[in-house]
């Protein structure tokens, strides 16, 4: 936890293990932004997971937010597999659930931008 006076401007949730230090959660107050609160303390946990923990590597996880590109030359993908067995009830709302329902969110997204109500 980054502190400004009394109060928690950055925090993050790291994880080590078997040489990989894992960088969890992280969270920072909007009104620190401008101090780079969430760098500073990203700074201090690499070096301490790095010199400290004696870590082999850091993960970031998966997703693509801009933060992770500025500390990190590499990337892994990360892959699943979803399965349904479709002769079920459950196994057909599911599907429909993770199938259907990122095309439905993407087109009410598309919509809503269209009609000017969204960025």
């Amino acid at each position: 936890m980054l502190r400004l006076g009394e109060q928690a401007a950055a925090v993050q949730f790291w994880l080590f293990d078997r040489g990989v230090a894992h960088c969890v959660r992280l969270a920072y107050r909007e009104e620190y932004k401008h101090l780079a609160v969430g760098v500073v303390l990203t700074n201090f946990m690499i070096a301490h997971a790095l010199d400290r923990d004696r870590a082999a590597s850091i993960d970031f996880g998966f997703g693509v937010e801009d933060y992770k590109g500025g500390w990190m030359k590499q990337a892994r993908d990360y892959y699943g597999v979803m399965a349904f067995n479709p002769a079920t009830a459950a196994g057909n709302y599911h599907a429909a659930r993770n199938i259907l329902g990122q095309r439905l969110k993407r087109g009410v997204k598309t919509l809503l931008q269209t009609a000017g109500l969204r960025k």
